[in-house]
């Protein structure tokens, strides 16, 4: 969970962070954040980065549930999330129809968080606590831009390097089976390619072997063959919970 969540503020580094709660009916505040500046890398909490570094990073603790937005999103929550002890991070999409609460939002593609964001507080998701948003550069909407290196592999990739440089101990995905099974809002039409041969597994293998050292574990699909499932040992507590 977030040491300091009081802090408004525009940062040393030149991000604008204003988390606080945006009222039901108006649009989502939206900040703008200055370019990062591109110098020596620097590791923080193991994962690689240019600085400057925003200054949100290594301010986060404990677990924190990663939701993509594979078909088994369902299935995982179902399982995992009244259970979950810790932050949320949406990838994407989820952030929309995610009800519960939720304190990130990553993407590659920041010129979506517009809309993803606007649907979700319209609706009062969350009862309507503000987002951070991230993404690997400055641009409307963007909250924090990081400028980490050695970075493939999809927006779910780059948001487990988010949550790890955070500060976040422990990270569970659930939807993020990296397959060919598509997204939970397909309808019609090809399904998307996440195997892309074997280019997809290899780099999230050497993410796992460089930098996740066993801190992110997955719910379904390939990822928790790569990563393995959170058990009790390693979340620090019972799960899955008795009958």
């Amino acid at each position: 969970m977030p040491r300091d969540t009081a802090h408004k503020h525009t940062s040393k580094d030149g991000f604008l962070i204003k988390p606080g709660l945006v009222p039901v009916g108006e649009p989502a505040r939206r900040v703008e954040t200055g370019e990062p500046q591109f110098g020596k890398p620097v590791f923080i909490n193991g994962i690689p980065m240019r600085s400057p570094v925003p200054e949100v990073a290594a301010t986060c603790k404990g677990n924190l549930l990663i939701i993509g937005s594979a078909p088994c999103v369902r299935d995982d929550l179902k399982r995992f999330d009244k259970t979950h002890r810790g932050d949320r991070m949406a990838v994407n999409d989820p952030a929309m129809h995610y009800t519960g609460s939720l304190e990130h939002l990553v993407s590659m593609h920041h010129e979506y968080f517009h809309c993803w964001l606007d649907f979700r507080y319209g609706h009062n998701y969350g009862n309507g606590k503000r987002v951070m948003t991230h993404s690997y550069r400055a641009g409307s909407g963007v909250d924090v831009a990081w400028s980490i290196l050695n970075v493939g592999g999809t927006s779910g990739l780059y948001a487990c390097m988010v949550g790890l440089a955070l500060g976040y101990e422990r990270i569970i995905l659930a939807g993020m089976p990296m397959d060919n099974s598509g997204h939970y809002f397909d309808l019609a039409g090809p399904l998307t390619d996440f195997e892309h041969g074997n280019a997809i597994a290899t780099v999230w293998k050497e993410s796992r072997n460089n930098y996740f050292k066993d801190r992110v574990r997955s719910l379904s699909g390939r990822t928790r063959e790569w990563l393995g499932e959170p058990n009790a040992g390693w979340l620090g507590y019972a799960w899955p919970p008795k009958e």
